[in-house]
């Protein structure tokens, strides 16, 4: 561990080290596992973010880009980027803003990036696997 550094930074920074690692692969099962580590990062109660940036006290943004909504329509199935290249102009959201952009129509429902992080961590094998989250979740069947 570097000297300044306390346990809940170091393991921040392993923690993105390793995201980074599972994204590179492109395996499919590393991309699953990484919803894990994304789920850790960004979504759980007391997120792997926050403790880290707690003595900091850093703004954290993601830079997305603005996005119309999506109109689901039964039968379609819709996925969108939200980087420069798909959106055009970017804002500065933050962390419930980026979690709730929405990615995803699918089976008439619209879903938001912290949907599709907690229905791969927890239900498609990136931590947990094959428990449905609820009869309304049309992703979450394994």
């Amino acid at each position: 561990m570097q000297p300044d550094m306390n346990d809940k930074e170091q393991l921040f920074l392993e923690t993105l080290s390793d995201l980074r690692d599972h994204i590179n692969t492109g395996s499919e099962y590393k991309l699953k596992r990484a919803s894990g580590l994304l789920r850790q990062l960004l979504v759980d109660t007391a997120t792997l973010l926050a403790q880290a940036n707690r003595r900091h006290r850093l703004k954290i943004r993601f830079p997305v880009g603005t996005l119309s909504p999506i109109n689901p329509h039964p039968g379609s199935f819709v996925m969108r980027g939200f980087g420069p290249s798909a959106c055009g102009k970017l804002v500065q959201a933050t962390l419930d803003q980026f979690l709730g952009c929405h990615c995803l129509a699918a089976n008439g429902g619209v879903f938001s990036v912290r949907d599709i992080i907690k229905v791969t961590a927890e239900i498609r094998g990136g931590v947990h696997a094959g428990e449905r989250v609820s009869p309304e979740w049309p992703l979450d069947k394994p």
